[in-house]
């Protein structure tokens, strides 16, 4: 899944995309919006040599007497009620805050804040970090983890001797400018506390009052991968001062592809730096980023290593049909927005699918904002403005505000189409249940997501979740195992199939016996035993009018019929004597031994395209005669009405009538 914005973190099908082909004439217009469109040539930036500096300073961390003296069994008690798991270097952690030794400055912001106790993560991260470990911390969402490297890097930027201003000493990579944007906000209050200035870099916004910011002097930047590679290229900021290093949802980068953009801004940082690194998950792909950019890590794993949700999050899925969603959002949304005190993002999977469900949703009457790739920063910032403000609000969004996103009394969120990815979905519904809070999720799932329905299902274990019988249904069935669509696709379910031609290989056996009874009954030349024409025969007229109404020319001595019926013979081709069921061909004529109706096959057999009526199976025909079998055996020769003029009859040359050519009786 790519985000398609316009700004530094969007990296996909956007025009700020890496890997774009076009040519662009100028830095203007490469970067009009101030995206990252110079990556395009992201190898021909060179890293050149980074300037000396003082060594760093790294070890802030002495443990205090009250957690010196506590017992070991309280502290494998924390472990095993918080599921934690360490591997690497590891203090005890800190149970209260009167453990950790902060400076007076932070202390009085975390009382001010009503901070009552740490939360896990950082109850061990903080004594890793502050020790100068490089850390990796794997913890689900809304467990705190960015008050887990915030502290710690204030504290490591004030203790450093480099009095160059200017240039960051503390960078944090974040994957979206919302997170970013977040990021900055938690930090605030601390910063202001310590003195420490601060900045924001990403794209979609101007670029004059960020370099404005960075020329004034920072200690710490907090920054997208793209805009602040602009900014390095273009010699705007200089990272060869960053001695602490954050990547915060470091999968979420990955999964954007912000991998090259991330190595070769790491180079521009000094090689002893001190490293971190915190996600919800832990893919190949960040445990191999991990190898390379730290040294003898510390690894904090709560719950398991694997994919897992919040279990405060009590997650519903309902099985439906595509049209089914429509009306079923609005009975949720009905039963929801009963209270005053409510608040429930929806997450769409494209940018059209917000914009429509946007105006359905307000047509509802409810109170609702939009947010995707395609809005401007402005109206983005001014939509989770009023989102966090109001009580009673819905934020309709697309994945952009998946990640990292910290809004507080999200009481429900809603999976209007469910993630291409499970990873996608965990993020999503982290929304709600934030700082150990309660919430719901309410997801909606289609026979297009089968794909995921094995993988929902082991989540939903893990979660001790009740999972719907429906769901099991769904993964047992094969044809979700393959890479056909639902409805017409090339393998199940009719549509084009190249190896087994029109309906796919449930009409296989259908399509063989059809070819083989053609072919049986034209080398038999029995009138009796041959098929009836399917309705994909090339021959057989597409006319399904009405016959006309008898005039008062009907039944005239002349035998001239002003108007003919529109019936499958009505109209005269340039094969008439193929298609007309009273030619010659009926009347027992001879002809050559190749019949008209048939044709040849590059292996020789003979083929019927469309047989004479008077090869039809008759009514007397018997079951075993029909080739079709049991519905083809209701199916009779037709009478002409009476409706139909007396000059019908003046092809036949017996009074007997014969039967009609194939097709429905008029109407």
């Amino acid at each position: 899944m790519s985000y398609s914005a316009r700004g530094g973190n969007s990296y996909g099908l956007s025009r700020g995309s890496y890997g774009n082909n076009r040519v662009h004439t100028n830095v203007k217009e490469r970067d009009r919006h101030g995206g990252n469109n110079l990556l395009d040539d992201l190898d021909s930036f060179v890293v050149g040599p980074l300037r000396p500096g003082p060594p760093v300073i790294k070890n802030f961390y002495s443990e205090s007497l009250l957690i010196s003296n506590r017992p070991q069994h309280t502290t494998d008690q924390f472990y095993v009620l918080n599921e934690m798991t360490i591997r690497g270097f590891a203090p005890k952690p800190i149970l209260s805050f009167d453990e950790m030794q902060f400076p007076s400055s932070i202390r009085n912001v975390i009382h001010q804040l009503g901070y009552i106790r740490p939360t896990p993560i950082q109850s061990q991260a903080w004594p890793i970090l502050l020790s100068g470990n490089d850390l990796v911390g794997i913890a689900q969402t809304g467990s705190g983890k960015t008050l887990s490297f915030i502290l710690p890097a204030l504290i490591h930027a004030a203790g450093q001797t480099n009095a160059r201003s200017g240039d960051p000493l503390v960078l944090i990579l974040a994957p979206t400018r919302e997170l970013a944007q977040q990021i900055q906000a938690v930090g605030a209050d601390f910063c202001a506390a310590t003195n420490a200035r601060s900045t924001c870099i990403y794209g979609g916004a101007p670029k004059p009052p960020q370099k404005r910011e960075i020329r004034y002097g920072i200690e710490i930047c907090i920054a997208t991968p793209g805009r602040l590679l602009d900014f390095v290229r273009e010699k705007t900021i200089n990272l060869d001062r960053v001695t602490f290093l954050v990547l915060d949802e470091a999968d979420r980068m990955l999964d954007m592809g912000f991998e090259p953009q991330i190595r070769k801004l790491v180079k521009c940082i000094r090689p002893d730096r001190q490293t971190a690194m915190f996600s919800a998950t832990w893919p190949k792909e960040v445990q191999k980023l991990a190898t390379d950019f730290m040294i003898n890590c510390s690894h904090i794993t709560l719950g398991k290593a694997t994919l897992n949700a919040n279990q405060n999050i009590h997650q519903i899925v309902d099985v439906c049909e595509e049209y089914e969603k429509e009306s079923k959002l609005a009975k949720v949304l009905a039963a929801v927005m009963r209270d005053q005190d409510c608040k429930v993002i929806i997450f769409a999977q494209t940018k059209k699918r917000v914009d429509d469900f946007f105006f359905t949703i307000k047509r509802l009457g409810y109170p609702v904002f939009p947010i995707h790739g395609d809005k401007r920063q402005q109206e983005r910032d001014r939509v989770l403005q009023e989102f966090r403000n109001r009580s009673r609000v819905i934020l309709i969004a697309t994945d952009v505000a998946a990640r990292g996103l910290d809004v507080e009394d999200v009481r429900i969120v809603i999976n209007l189409d469910y993630p291409p990815q499970t990873e996608d979905y965990v993020h999503r519904i982290g929304r709600t249940a934030r700082s150990g809070a309660k919430g719901t999720a309410y997801s909606f799932f289609t026979r297009e997501n089968g794909k995921q329905a094995q993988e929902l299902i082991q989540l939903l274990k893990d979660s001790n979740q009740d999972i719907n019988e429906k769901l099991y249904d769904m993964a047992k069935t094969k044809y979700f195992g393959n890479n056909s669509s639902a409805r017409g696709g090339h393998n199940y379910r009719g549509g084009l199939d190249r190896r087994n031609g029109i309906g796919g290989p449930r009409n296989n056996d259908r399509n063989a016996n059809n070819f083989n009874n053609n072919n049986n009954n034209n080398n038999n030349n029995n009138n009796n035993n041959t098929a009836r024409p399917t309705r994909f025969s090339n021959k057989r007229s597409r006319s399904r009018s009405p016959p006309t109404r008898p005039s008062r020319f009907d039944n005239n001595s002349h035998g001239t019929d002003y108007k003919r019926a529109r019936t499958d013979n009505s109209r005269p081709t340039h094969d008439e004597s193929l298609r007309n069921p009273y030619s010659s061909a009926t009347n027992n004529n001879t002809m050559h031994s190749q019949r008209p109706h048939q044709k040849s096959q590059p292996n020789g057999i003979t083929v019927a395209s469309h047989p004479p009526p008077s090869m039809l199976p008759s009514s007397s025909s018997s079951s075993t005669s029909n080739p079709y079998g049991g519905f083809y055996n209701q199916i009779t020769s037709y009478p002409p009405p009476s409706m139909y003029p007396a000059s019908y009859q003046m092809y036949s040359q017996s009074s007997q009538q014969p039967p009609l050519p194939p097709g429905p009786p008029p109407s």
